[in-house]
C-alpha cells in the first residue's frame, strides 16, 4: 500500500473502498508512535513536513502506514500488519471520537468523553490571550497584577504592573473654611488646595410662626471635591396687616 493511500484508508475515508471506524489517521500513528519511543515531543514533524517525508527518496513510491508506525517504533506491541490494524480502534473497549490541536496540546477524544492529552507537541499553536482585566491597581509604592485568560482553553496567567510612582490612595480630606488636604497611605504624599466652592442656592425656607409667612432663606453652597460646605440665613421685611409693619428681620 503506497503512503498516500495508507494515508486516506487509516484515517477513516471511504475513497478507497474500505472504511476503518474511528480508527487513527497515520499522521497520529506517527506522533504517537514517536512519543512512545523518544519519551518527548521534541522533534515531532509537522503534518506537512511528514507528508513530505513519506514520499520516498530518488523516486521510490514511499512507506505505507504500517511501515512508518514500524519506523518509529523501537520495541513494537503487535507481531503483524493485520494485529495492528485492529490496534487503530483505540484501547480498553474505547473508540476516539476526535482529535485536535488545541493551544498546542494534542488532545485525544474518546468515545466515553475521557481525553487524553500531550502537552506542547505543537508549540507554535499557542495560547490566545485576551486584553486582560487589572485585578490590582498599582500604586505610587505597590505593584499591580493584570489577569490574562486564553479565550480557547480558559488557561490563565498573571502578570505585575509597574507602580507608577503617581497614582496615590489618599486617606480622607482634612479641612478649614478656605482649604483642604489628604496624605497619602503608601509614599506620605500630601496634597493641599483651596476649597472649589459652587454657587450660592437656597436650600430652604424659614417661616413666621404665626402666619406661616416666609421671613428668609437658608442658603448653602459646598467644595465639589472634598464636600465641605457652608450654610448662611437671608433675612426680610415681613408687613403684617393686623399689626402694622413689624420688622422681624432684616437682610
Amino acid at each position: 500500500m503506497g503512503g498516500i493511500a495508507a494515508l486516506v484508508c487509516v484515517a477513516g475515508l471511504s475513497a478507497c473502498g474500505e472504511e476503518i471506524s474511528n480508527g487513527k489517521s497515520a499522521y497520529d500513528i506517527y506522533v504517537e508512535t514517536y512519543i512512545q519511543a523518544n519519551g518527548t515531543s521534541e522533534g515531532v514533524l509537522s503534518e506537512d513536513q511528514w507528508l513530505e517525508s513519506l514520499k520516498g527518496n530518488d523516486g521510490q513510491t514511499g512507506l505505507s502506514a504500517y511501515e512508518i508506525y514500524l519506523k518509529y517504533t523501537n520495541d513494537s506491541p503487535v507481531s503483524d500488519e493485520s494485529e495492528w490494524l485492529n490496534s487503530l480502534h483505540g484501547t480498553d473497549g474505547k473508540d476516539i471520537s476526535d482529535i485536535s490541536i488545541i493551544c498546542g496540546d494534542f488532545v485525544i477524544t474518546y468515545s466515553d468523553n475521557t481525553k487524553e492529552t500531550l502537552q506542547n507537541v505543537f508549540p507554535e499553536f499557542g495560547h490566545t490571550w485576551n486584553q486582560g482585566e487589572i485585578t490590582t491597581n498599582a500604586t505610587c509604592t505597590t505593584s499591580g497584577i493584570i489577569k490574562y485568560t486564553c479565550t480557547l482553553c480558559n488557561a490563565a496567567k498573571k502578570e505585575l504592573l509597574d507602580a507608577d510612582g503617581s497614582t496615590h490612595v489618599y486617606r480622607e480630606y482634612q479641612q478649614d473654611s478656605e482649604k483642604h488636604s489628604h496624605i497619602c497611605n503608601f509614599c506620605n504624599h500630601i496634597e493641599e488646595s483651596e476649597h472649589a466652592m459652587s454657587e450660592w442656592s437656597v436650600d430652604s425656607s424659614v417661616y413666621y410662626a404665626d402666619t406661616h409667612t416666609v421671613i428668609g432663606t437658608v442658603e448653602k453652597r459646598g467644595c465639589e471635591e472634598c464636600g465641605y460646605s457652608q450654610q448662611k440665613l437671608c433675612r426680610r421685611w415681613v408687613i403684617s396687616l393686623s399689626v402694622g409693619i413689624r420688622a422681624l428681620m432684616m437682610t
